[in-house]
């Protein structure tokens, strides 16, 4: 994705803002979330008159980002894990049990918890 940014910028910076576009529209095709290529593709618009197509960029860039404003942390078992060894344990097992919300019936999990559960409990 940087690749796909750095050429689109290169390509604004010689002029040749329609190539930039096309760039950034392919970037989004692939990457639909990606903040600064919405918020780039949204002034480029605006730049070669595509005012309704920059106001839409504009707004998908603005509605990613509240997004990720409101987004709590992605639940995983190495952050938890981490957490765990950090003394975090209360933390831990909640993200733990994040995890397992999703993955009900993995062994592995089940044991993580059961023994972080003895640990911390006994």
């Amino acid at each position: 994705m940087a690749e796909s940014l750095r050429r689109a910028r290169w390509a604004i910076a010689k002029g040749e803002l329609e190539h930039a576009e096309r760039l950034l529209k392919e970037l989004l095709e692939f990457a639909p979330r990606e903040l600064r290529a919405w918020k780039m593709l949204a002034r480029l618009q605006r730049e070669l008159g595509k005012i309704e197509e920059g106001i839409a960029s504009a707004e998908r860039a603005l509605f990613l980002q509240e997004q990720s404003r409101k987004a709590p942390p992605v639940a995983s078992v190495r952050l938890a894990r981490l957490y765990w060894e950090q003394g975090e344990r209360q933390l831990a097992l909640e993200m733990l049990d994040e995890v397992l919300d999703q993955r009900a019936h993995d062994p592995e999990l089940i044991a993580l918890k059961a023994s972080w559960e003895r640990e911390l409990f006994s």
